[in-house]
C-alpha cells in the first residue's frame, strides 16, 4: 500500500549552534518523502531525559529501529509512539536518547499528514481533538521576542537569561512580528548611540557587555518609548529569570546586590520592576527547590500577569500536575526537545488545558530550521509562543510558517 513505509533513514546535520545533531527523511511506498530535524537542547542544567550524541542516535535509528517500522502504517501515532516510548525504559532515557525517539515521531507525524493530504497543523489538530482536548482553531498564538540575553545565553554581569516584549494580542501575527523586528533593529540603534558594543548570541537576541540587569531593563524601555508604544498597554516586557542559574545555599546572588538575598528579597526586587516596566510574563522567577517563592509570585502577581514555569516543570506531566496543585505557576512551558514523542507533548498540553493553565510553545537556544513548531503550536492553540526574535534563519522559519498558517487559515 502507499501509505506505508517504504523506509526511515537518519543522519547526521548541524544545528545553529555549530554541533552535529540529528536529521531524517522518512519515504512512502508510493515515493513522497518527508524530513525532520532535532537540535541539541544547550543546558548547564541537568535535563529530565538525556539526549545521545547525533552518532550514536544515527546508529540506533537506522541499524535497530527503522529496520521494525518498514511496512508499517506511519498514521498509527498511538502505538507507534507508545512503543517508541518503551524502548528505552530508563528514567531518563539515557540509553537510546529523547532525541532518537522524538526523530521518528515527528517524522511519523509529517508522514501522516501527507497521506491525509492535509496541512500538518491541520493534522495534528485533528489528533489533539480526538485524544487529548477539543478545540477549534480559532487564533494565532501571541509571539515572545527576547531582545537581550545573558545568564546562560549570553552576558556573564546579566543574571536574568532573558529580556524580552510581547505585544498586545489584539495585533495580528503579522503585525506583532514587524513591530518585534523593527524593536530589535531599534534597540541596535540606541546600543550605537550609547558607544555600547554587542554582539548577537545563539537564540538571536542582543548579548552586550552590561553592568546590571536594570540596566538592559532600561535600554529596552528607552527602544520602546522612542518607538511612541505605552508600556503596559502597546507593549509589555517577557522576562525569563532562569533563577536557577544564580541560586547557591538558598540565597540569590544578583549583580544589583553587594551580597546575596533571600526569597523575599527576590519578591521586593519583582516589585520593583513590575513597576517600573510592567512585566507581563515573568519566567522561572525562583529555584526549582524554593516552592514559597514560586507560591508567594503567583498570590502578588498572578491577576496582573502570568507566572512561566519552564524550569520548573520540564515539560513533564507529574511535575505540572504538582505545580497546577500547589498554585505554583501559570503559564506552562512546552519545549519538544524535552519530550520523547509528539504523544507525550499532546498530553502535557492537553492536561495543563484541563487544568485551566494558559500555555506556551518554545523553541530552545540551540536550533534548526525545522519548522514543525509552528504547525504543533497553532494545532494545540498555544496562548503564546517563543521563537526569539525574527533573526538568524533557524528562528525566521518558524515564524514564517506562522505568517503563512495564518495566511491560509485568515487569522490573526
Amino acid at each position: 500500500m502507499s501509505s506505508l513505509i517504504k523506509s526511515l533513514i537518519a543522519y547526521s546535520e548541524y544545528d545553529s549552534g555549530g554541533n552535529l545533531t540529528l536529521a531524517g527523511k522518512l519515504v512512502l511506498a508510493d515515493g513522497r518523502v518527508v524530513f525532520a530535524s532535532i537540535p541539541n537542547h544547550l543546558s548547564k542544567n541537568k535535563l529530565p531525559l538525556e539526549l545521545l550524541e547525533a552518532g550514536k542516535a544515527v546508529k540506533y535509528i537506522n541499524e535497530l529501529i527503522a529496520p521494525k517500522l518498514q511496512n508499517v502504517n506511519p498514521q498509527d501515532h498511538q502505538k507507534i509512539d507508545a512503543w517508541l516510548d518503551k524502548i528505552d525504559q530508563t528514567p531518563n532515557k539515557q540509553i537510546i536518547g529523547a532525541n532518537t525517539t522524538l526523530l521518528i515521531s515527528k517524522l511519523l507525524y509529517r508522514a501522516g499528514a501527507t497521506i491525509a493530504g492535509m496541512e500538518l497543523y491541520q493534522y495534528l489538530r485533528q489528533i489533539f481533538n480526538t485524544h487529548f482536548y477539543n478545540l477549534e482553531i480559532k487564533k494565532m498564538p501571541t509571539p515572545l521576542f527576547n531582545l537581550i540575553s545573558g545568564g546562560n545565553h549570553g552576558s556573564a554581569n546579566l543574571n536574568f537569561q532573558e529580556f524580552g516584549v510581547v505585544f498586545s494580542s489584539s495585533l495580528s501575527y503579522a503585525e506583532a512580528l514587524e513591530r518585534g523586528a523593527n524593536m530589535h533593529r531599534d534597540l541596535e540603534k540606541v546600543f550605537q548611540y550609547r558607544n555600547i558594543y554587542t554582539g548577537v548570541g545563539i537564540d538571536g537576541a542582543y548579548v552586550p557587555n552590561l553592568s546590571s540587569n536594570f540596566d538592559a531593563l532600561e535600554i529596552i524601555k528607552e527602544a520602546i518609548l522612542k518607538n511612541g508604544y505605552k508600556i503596559g498597554l502597546d507593549i509589555f516586557f517577557a522576562l525569563d529569570i532562569a533563577a536557577n542559574f544564580f541560586y547557591k545555599g538558598a540565597k540569590y546572588y544578583l549583580s544589583e546586590e553587594l551580597g546575596a538575598i533571600d526569597t523575599k528579597g527576590m519578591l521586593e526586587l519583582y516589585e520593583k520592576i513590575f513597576r517600573e516596566y510592567r512585566f507581563l510574563i515573568l519566567e522561572d522567577p525562583f529555584a526549582d527547590s524554593d516552592l514559597n517563592g514560586w507560591k508567594e509570585a503567583v498570590a502578588k502577581f498572578g491577576e496582573k500577569s502570568l507566572i512561566m514555569g519552564d524550569d520548573l516543570l520540564t515539560s513533564l506531566l507529574p511535575k505540572l500536575d504538582r505545580a497546577a496543585k500547589d498554585n505554583l505557576c501559570s503559564l506552562a512551558d512546552l519545549k519538544l526537545t524535552l519530550s520523547p514523542t509528539i504523544w507525550k507533548a499532546f498530553a502535557f498540553l492537553g492536561q495543563a488545558k484541563k487544568l485551566l493553565l494558559k500555555t506556551i510553545v518554545s523553541q530552545t537556544a540551540i536550533e534548526t530550521n525545522d519548522d514543525f513548531l509552528a504547525d504543533f503550536a497553532v494545532a494545540v492553540q498555544a496562548d503564546y509562543v517563543k521563537f526569539g526574535p525574527p533573526q538568524r534563519g533557524e528562528r525566521v522559519a518558524k515564524h514564517n510558517r506562522m505568517l503563512t498558517i495564518a495566511t491560509q487559515l485568515k487569522l490573526k
